[in-house]
């Protein structure tokens, strides 16, 4: 498809429902829709570049088409393939919410094993990350001044809590962590095998693409990195109301 086109042509993507988690990534594109059928996820809303960008190519086991005159062609084919569906579409950040696993990866290899543990920490860490819900976060950001919030990111989790980056961490309740590199351990918890914490952390997040968000019993979430953004009450508004979440915010 010629890109001078694209303005006009409609991309979409199928896959199996199996393959769900694959298509975690494709959240940081707020223009996208989801529809599900059966045993399959389509999406849909994509631009021109997004249908060609390397986090499409990634993907394992989907299909591409775009749509014309009411029929589905395979990406860079001229032949018809199916017509073009009729579903009930959701934005992506409502359709598929994150939410936070329980993982404890404790094998690594066949002559290598490492089991995970945290532990009280012999010595004090500075906080960098709070779990904190969508109504203190609210409640405190209608308030603050925009250069409060100017170093923070955040992304939506498990459809009614916040998970905020940066310092200086917002003064609320929540749940606390400090970072190590692309992790986040709660504060007054250490490895017990400090020293093999590079090990754990490139092991589990090899591509890089993800935050390692640590439990206290030593399992662990993985947030893509493309899911945050910068904190503001626009980005908050925009997130909590495409999850359908009755969060009260005052205009700007």
């Amino acid at each position: 498809m010629a890109q001078d086109a694209a303005s006009s042509v409609k991309y979409y993507l199928r896959v199996e429902k199996t393959y769900q988690n694959d298509l975690a990534e494709l959240r940081a594109w707020a223009n996208l829709k989801v529809a599900f059928e059966a045993d399959e996820i389509w999406v849909t809303n994509f631009t021109y570049d997004q249908i060609h960008a390397v986090t499409i190519k990634q993907i394992p086991f989907k299909t591409l088409y775009y749509a014309k005159q009411g029929k589905l062609f395979l990406l860079n084919s001229r032949l018809p393939e199916t017509i073009e569906p009729q579903f009930l579409w959701t934005p992506i950040a409502r359709a598929m919410p994150l939410t936070l696993g329980g993982y404890n990866h404790n094998y690594f290899g066949v002559n290598e094993s490492i089991t995970i543990k945290l532990k009280p920490a012999d010595d004090e860490r500075n906080s960098a990350v709070i779990l904190a819900t969508l109504k203190d976060v609210s409640a405190f950001i209608q308030n603050a001044p925009e250069f409060r919030l100017t170093n923070l990111n955040w992304c939506l989790i498990n459809e009614n809590k916040a998970l905020i980056i940066g310092k200086p961490v917002l003064p609320i309740n929540g749940k606390v962590f400090w970072r190590l590199n692309s992790m986040f351990v709660p504060i007054g918890l250490d490895f017990e095998l400090s020293i093999a914490a590079d090990l754990i952390e490139s092991r589990i997040n090899e591509d890089t693409l993800s935050y390692i968000l640590w439990n206290e019993d030593g399992q662990y979430s993985l947030i893509p990195k493309a899911s945050f953004s910068q904190l503001s009450i626009s980005s908050f508004r925009k997130s909590v109301t495409a999850n359908g979440q009755k969060v009260l915010l005052e205009s700007e």
